[in-house]
Order: C-alpha cells, then structure tokens, then sequence
C-alpha cells in the first residue's frame, strides 16, 4: 500500500463565504476574511501543503478589460490568502444551477488530484460553506484510499476531539488531522 505524503496532499477552499466576506463596519460593507479559514490556511502552508482555491465566480472579463480572476486574486491576496497553487473560475457557459456547480466543481477538484507529475495527488481537505463546495469526496481518497475529509464550516465546528489536531484563536479553529509521514 502507498502511504500519501505532504507532496501528495493539496487542500482546496472556496472563496466567498469561506475565506472571505462582505461585512458590516460603520455603515459600509467591507471585504473581510474569516478568521477560521485563515488559519487552516497558514497551517496547510506551513506544513507544505498545497492550496488550491475553486470559486463559482465566473471566469468574465468586465468592461475596463479587468477579470474575475484578477479581482479574486487582489482580493485573496490583501485579506493574506496570496500563496496558492491554482485558482479555478466557473467557465461562462456552466449551467448556474446548484447541479451545474456541483459538476463544475467536482472535476476541478479531479483536476487537481490528476495533475500529479509519476503518480496522483490528494485532497486532504475540502472546505467550502454550500454543498455544491464539498459534494463528491471519493475524488479526494488518496492511494489506499484512507481519507474523505470533506467537510462545510458547520460541519468543522462538529467535529469529535480525536479528529482535531490543533485549536487556536479568537474563534475556534479546526484543523483536520493530516498525519504526514516527513
């Protein structure tokens, strides 16, 4: 049996909702970044993770020749989600149905377990705040196929103790544990 290792693992979030959002400060609504997600996010890095974010945002090019993708990567990079392998945008023609974006997402997560250079690689965590985010977690299952952590925000609150690896913060954060061999 092949044992996963941290250069198999990817991790893969979506974005709005789940890393970032627009929040109510002194009469604006003002882009803000959740802290849970963040710090799952600098843990995944830290142990050379690799981070993939998949957005439902649609890959369009507005009126002054800017693109989705450029605004969601100044976006993720101001709130400190810079560093990561891969964005994918919803293409135009995806049916902008909760099927269409289930599909949609599901093969951009089997993109990202296929795309390993000799052998495939693993999604060790998925993390998203809709269904469509996290549905089709046999994509995720590593050589062996010991791993299907894919999980909404709620259902990362619940969690048992000996599924959680590391708490910190203002706001609880989870971490699902990824016991990679160095």
């Amino acid at each position: 049996e092949q044992i996963p290792s941290k250069r198999d693992a990817s991790i893969v979030f979506d974005i709005d909702a789940t890393v970032l959002r627009m929040t109510p400060m002194e009469g604006e609504m003002v882009l803000t970044r959740i802290p849970m997600t963040k710090e799952i996010y600098d843990k995944a890095l830290d142990l050379g993770i690799r981070v993939y974010f998949i957005t439902a945002r649609p890959d369009i090019v507005f009126s002054d020749g800017t693109t989705n993708s450029d605004v969601a990567q100044q976006q993720l990079a101001q709130l400190g989600f810079g560093e990561f392998t891969a964005l994918y945008l919803m293409p135009r023609d995806t049916e902008r149905t909760a099927d269409g974006i289930a599909a949609y997402k599901r093969n951009a997560r089997h993109n990202i377990i296929t795309s390993g250079d000799d052998h495939p690689h693993f999604i060790a965590l998925n993390i998203g705040d809709q269904w469509t985010d996290i549905v089709g977690s046999s994509y995720m299952t590593p050589p062996g196929g010991r791993f299907e952590p894919s999980f909404s925000l709620e259902q990362l609150f619940k969690l048992e103790p000996s599924q959680i690896f590391y708490l910190t913060g203002p706001e609880p954060a989870v971490h699902r544990a990824i016991k990679m061999p160095e």
